[in-house]
């Protein structure tokens, strides 16, 4: 007679285990997600054929759920024998269309800035102050202020 009340207790104690996980649209577009091109300028620095003036083992980015409606985006580098650092972090809200989620950062003008997440993919096109995430060593500076100057383009997969 103590296996099926054994049996009972241990049933029970199971279905206490259960852990929400919210499934909110941040919630959704959390991961990591593979750097598969990095263009500064449209210049190939990086990209998952094979260029890589960067010297990188990894680059990748992590989205994470901040609230329902905002994410942290860190991007990460990692060169040979080191450990993955985080390059630059920001945080972004969220506005949903469909399968289409376009992020927005509170400090960007949208002329200067387009960063979107669409299915797996993780997209951003921006012209930032200072310009760049990571560049190669002696890597030849555009005029400061050029019609064309220092433009981010990064393609991600969700892994």
């Amino acid at each position: 007679m103590k296996y099926p009340i054994t049996l009972f207790i241990i049933a029970g104690l199971s279905g206490c285990n259960h852990v929400k996980v919210p499934a909110d649209t941040a919630a959704k577009l959390s991961g990591r997600y593979d750097v598969h091109a990095y263009v500064f300028n449209n210049d190939t620095l990086f990209s998952s054929t094979g260029i890589d003036r960067l010297g990188l083992e990894e680059f990748y980015i992590t989205v994470g759920r901040k609230s329902a409606d905002s994410i942290a985006v860190r991007y990460h580098t990692k060169k040979e024998g080191d450990k993955a650092s985080v390059v630059r972090y920001q945080t972004a809200g969220i506005l949903q269309e469909d399968d289409h989620y376009q992020l927005m950062y509170a400090h960007y003008d949208s002329i200067d800035y387009e960063s979107q997440i669409s299915g797996a993919t993780f997209s951003e096109k921006a012209r930032l102050p200072g310009g760049h995430l990571i560049l190669p060593e002696n890597y030849p500076m555009p005029i400061p202020g050029g019609q064309n100057s220092e433009w981010i383009t990064i393609i991600a997969e969700k892994k």
